[in-house]
């Protein structure tokens, strides 16, 4: 799941860095800890949900020292 963050993470650093320079007083309230944690917070509740249909329709298959990755056969695997 991190790497999945990154992307998101960096449009917020670049979404706070334009804030902070920003001559609107409007724009730079936005800069502040607080809401720097809950937008980080909302974030990882944003991807989890984005992300959690991997969870419940992938299928792990061990064969000696390989792991294979598959979707569930069905409507699912033609998507």
């Amino acid at each position: 799941m991190p790497l999945d963050l990154s992307p998101y993470l960096f449009i917020l650093a670049c979404f706070d860095r334009y804030c902070s320079s920003s001559p609107s007083i409007i724009h730079r309230s936005w800069k502040n800890n607080k809401i720097a944690k809950r937008c980080i917070c909302g974030v990882i509740i944003l991807v989890d949900i984005l992300y959690s249909h991997m969870v419940i329709y992938f299928e792990t298959q061990s064969n000696g020292s390989n792991i294979i990755c598959y979707p569930q056969q069905g409507t699912y695997d033609s998507f």
